[in-house]
This record gives structure tokens, sequence and C-alpha cells, in this order.
């Protein structure tokens, strides 16, 4: 996971590890739209991760 949160810390505001057990679940929140359009697709093209990128929002309600 540390390395993980190394290499998306350049395109993230903040991340989590959350969850208990199995391989665990990492929350990232992406800096911008498009730090987080390279950051879903960087993982998985990596061969030192073995992630799968589940998107999801924020939705702010003024």
């Amino acid at each position: 996971m540390d390395q993980l949160f190394r290499f998306a810390h350049p395109y993230c505001t903040g991340y989590k590890l959350v969850g208990a057990g199995g391989r665990g679940f990492a929350l990232l929140l992406a800096r911008d739209a498009k730090q987080a359009k390279e950051l879903r697709h960087l993982p998985e093209q990596d061969s030192n991760f073995d992630v799968k990128v589940y998107n999801w929002n924020i939705f702010l309600d003024n």
C-alpha cells in the first residue's frame, strides 16, 4: 500500500486505506478532473500494482 500511495501522491489531495481484511481497499481523492483521469489508468498499466479501479464521486449540495 505504501508503494501505491507514493505512486499516487502527485495526483491526489488525499488517500485513505479503508475496510477490513481481504486485500484492502484504498480511496484516493484526485486534485482535479485531469489528475483523476490520469490516475484511473496508470496503476492498471503498471505491472507493480495488482489493482482494480472503481470510479466514485462526491456530491456537494449547496
